[in-house]
């Protein structure tokens, strides 16, 4: 009785430990909204149910694990889900002029950091940005509200196999890529990186980080 009990400790322990981690992740970022108990406790859960899964798809048997696409690849023309409703393929969003493609999964706290950064270089109008989220709608719409995200999000979602995950040979997020108007890759940012975000800044004409903003060099995905 008396381990039984010091182990359901050490559980609640835990589980209060994971949940001040997600609250806490985008300490410095701006535009972070507070977030209900109820909707952290469903972050959590969603870790659980999918994690594993999203592993199996996207971590292959060795020698058969996809690689990440790099510099100068051209832009696999998936077709996805918008989360406003109707699809759009992303060789049609590279067509459009230049555009950044963000990879992210709700739960993932490097990802809570740098989205509402993105916000601002899309709130400047000249490097349009989208989301692809490996989440189901109503967690990924759940997420733009809490770190008031804007600009448009597509989904890649387990019910689709994570089709553009793969293709893209994703392997960890935030994961972004730089896509031009020749269907090309211009420039691939893993995870966060102060100077690839200013730079991100300058190509679409916004100070994407402030005097004051909190933020570290870099964070891994």
């Amino acid at each position: 009785m008396v381990e039984r009990t010091i182990e359901t400790r050490r559980g609640g322990a835990e589980k209060a430990r994971k949940e001040r981690k997600i609250a806490e992740s985008s300490r410095g970022a701006p535009g972070k909204r507070p977030r209900s108990l109820a909707r952290l406790h469903r972050y959590r859960r969603n870790e659980c149910k999918h994690g594993s899964r999203r592993r199996t798809l996207i971590h292959m048997a060795a020698g058969r694990q996809p690689k990440l696409l790099d510099a100068g690849a051209r832009v696999p023309d998936v077709r996805l889900k918008l989360l406003s409703g109707g699809d759009i393929s992303l060789g049609e969003i590279a067509a459009r002029g230049p555009a950044l493609l963000a990879f992210f999964k709700i739960s993932c706290p490097v990802c809570q950091m740098t989205f509402p950064f993105l916000e601002r270089l899309s709130e400047a109008g000249i490097l349009p940005v989208y989301g692809i989220s490996q989440n189901d709608a109503r967690d990924t719409r759940d997420f733009n509200e809490d770190f008031g995200v804007t600009f448009p999000t597509l989904l890649d979602d387990e019910d689709d196999n994570f089709r553009a995950s793969n293709a893209f040979g994703i392997s960890s997020v935030p994961t972004m890529f730089l896509v031009e108007t020749d269907g090309t890759i211009s420039r691939v940012i893993q995870g966060w990186l102060r100077k690839e975000m200013e730079w991100l800044g300058a190509r679409g004409g916004a100070v994407v980080i402030r005097q004051g903003d909190n933020v570290p060099e870099w964070k891994a995905g």
